[in-house]
């Protein structure tokens, strides 16, 4: 079993290589070190609003019967055939 690495050299990497990982992510999600912001529509909770109501207003088309947008967040349990 000349050929085996133990877990004390193999370990070290692998957390060295996730710690690095996690530097990279921190500095460019909360430090911002490539630049940007929050874009405004995002942090904007009107627009949240407005734009459900343009997506719930918008028709829908392909079907003889009425289809239902996210069913049942709305209330509308969908039938099935037997019923």
């Amino acid at each position: 079993m000349s050929g085996t690495v133990g877990i004390q050299k193999i370990a070290p990497p692998i957390m060295a290589l996730m710690a690095g990982a996690f530097v990279c992510f921190y500095s460019v999600r909360e430090l911002k070190v490539l630049g940007g912001e929050c874009a405004g529509t995002y942090a904007n909770e009107s627009h949240g609003h407005q734009t459900a109501k343009l997506l719930n207003a918008m028709p829908r088309e392909g079907s003889s019967r009425k289809v239902y947008m996210n069913p049942i967040s709305k209330g509308h349990i969908p039938k099935t055939a037997t019923e």
